[in-house]
């Protein structure tokens, strides 16, 4: 280490004792019960300049800091870096100081030069932004929710699945005060102003199936919007030894050229509506389940059941999934 940086060292540490023990005079001397100002009164400091020592002065301006923020004896040239401590004044956050011409963010570095500095903070103001579904009775769950940023702050806004509701997807961000549409997750810039953005909902459309309810499996789909009127298409299906008597869905047999108005489906979930049959010689058509097949395989020696009726049994029960 070269002999000048070892005394610039130990010259910066004689001043630093120098400097504490000259505070804590002036602290004895100060009345601290005085109500925080927006100025700081100017603090005499003893000089170094000879030695290219100078003081880096944070003024928090009355305001309470999280950290001690005593001025510092630094020599000319030396890198510091600014602090990071928070400025408690309500309503407010500080980002960043300035010593009248330069800014210098929180945790930046500045090269001392040769005179002291006095640094003030900057502050941007604290805003609301308010996300809420709209007025609307089919809203699952919260339909409002706030949380505070700053001015200037650039964030993701919440994603449509912020709020739930029934048969519709989130699509836009709506700022109810201009009028303009954010996606969601798209990266936003606070204003200088509270916020509430309204969800903007589209109504879903499904893929409709249309289920043969037959033992050899069989379907097709068809477009629907929630909420809209479709109209029940013909059966495309064949069943031998039966006639096709409508479409079911729950317990409601619709009949084909019937309007039928798309219901919502919960996630994860489809809208499957089932082919009815008749037996075309009048007899009750057999409800074919994992017992019927049992039993069937029970007759099948004794003459009274063919190996097609069993074989067509097995493959219903293994191509059901509804």
């Amino acid at each position: 280490m070269k002999l000048t940086n070892i005394i610039s060292i130990l010259l910066s540490l004689i001043m630093s004792v120098l400097l504490m023990t000259s505070l804590t005079t002036f602290s004895e001397e100060t009345d601290t019960t005085a109500e925080p100002t927006t100025t700081t009164e100017t603090t005499t400091l003893p000089s170094y300049e000879e030695h290219d020592c100078f003081y880096l002065i944070y003024d928090t301006q009355g305001y309470e800091a999280s950290a001690d923020l005593s001025p510092r004896l630094l020599v000319k040239g030396n890198e510091v870096t600014i602090t990071s401590a928070s400025i408690y004044r309500e309503g407010y956050v500080n980002y960043a100081w300035t010593d009248g011409e330069n800014v210098y963010l929180n945790g930046s570095t500045l090269i001392m030069p040769g005179h002291n500095v006095t640094l003030t903070p900057l502050f941007h103001k604290i805003y609301k932004i308010t996300y809420t579904a709209g007025n609307y009775d089919d809203i699952s769950g919260s339909t409002e929710i706030s949380f505070d940023r700053h001015e200037s702050f650039v964030f993701d806004l919440a994603n449509s699945t912020r709020f739930s509701r029934s048969g519709f997807n989130l699509t836009y961000w709506l700022d109810v005060e201009t009028n303009e549409k954010y996606k969601p997750i798209s990266q936003y810039q606070m204003p200088s102003r509270d916020v509430v953005l309204e969800a903007v909902w589209e109504p879903i459309t499904y893929n409709i199936m249309f289920s043969s309810n037959t033992p050899v499996r069989e379907s097709f789909t068809v477009a629907g919007t929630y909420g809209t009127e479709i109209t029940l298409p013909l059966c495309r299906f064949k069943y031998e030894g039966y006639k096709f008597v409508g479409w079911t869905y729950g317990s409601t047999l619709y009949k084909a050229g019937d309007k039928f108005t798309v219901p919502a489906a919960l996630p994860g979930l489809s809208i499957a509506l089932k082919a009815k049959w008749e037996p075309l010689d009048g007899t009750e058509e057999a409800d074919v389940n994992v017992f019927s097949y049992i039993a069937l395989k029970q007759q099948i020696g004794k003459g009274e059941v063919t190996a097609e009726e069993i074989k067509n049994s097995k493959a219903f029960l293994l191509n059901c999934k509804d």
